[in-house]
C-alpha cells in the first residue's frame, strides 16, 4: 500500500504555485499599492522632514500633519505615502 502523504503533498504545492502565478500576474498592481504602504518609524519621520520629535507630535496634534498609526503597545508608525504627500504640500524656499 502506497501512503497518501506525497500525493496531497504535491496537490498543495500544485495549488500554492498556482496562487503564486495570478499574484504574480497582477504583481504590478500589488507593489504599486503595496509600494505606499511601508510604515516609517519615528526617526526615519524625523529623518525625511527634517523636524523634531517635539515638533512633529505638535503638528499632529495641531492637525498639521498626518496621523500615527499605532502598531502595538509600545510601537507607532507614519505611513510613508502620507509623509511624502505632506512633504509636497509643504511651500518651496520659505
Amino acid at each position: 500500500m502506497v501512503p497518501l502523504w506525497p500525493k496531497r503533498r504535491n496537490n498543495r504545492a500544485l495549488a500554492t504555485r498556482k496562487i503564486l502565478a495570478s499574484a504574480m500576474s497582477q504583481s504590478n498592481d500589488l507593489r504599486d499599492a503595496v509600494a505606499g504602504l511601508r510604515l516609517l518609524r519615528i526617526r526615519e519621520v524625523m529623518h525625511l522632514v527634517g523636524a523634531s520629535r517635539a515638533s512633529i507630535y505638535r503638528w499632529q496634534r495641531a492637525g498639521d500633519f498626518p496621523r500615527r498609526r499605532k502598531l502595538s503597545a509600545h510601537r507607532v508608525g507614519w505611513i510613508q505615502s502620507e509623509i511624502e504627500t505632506w512633504i509636497q504640500s509643504r511651500p518651496e524656499g520659505l
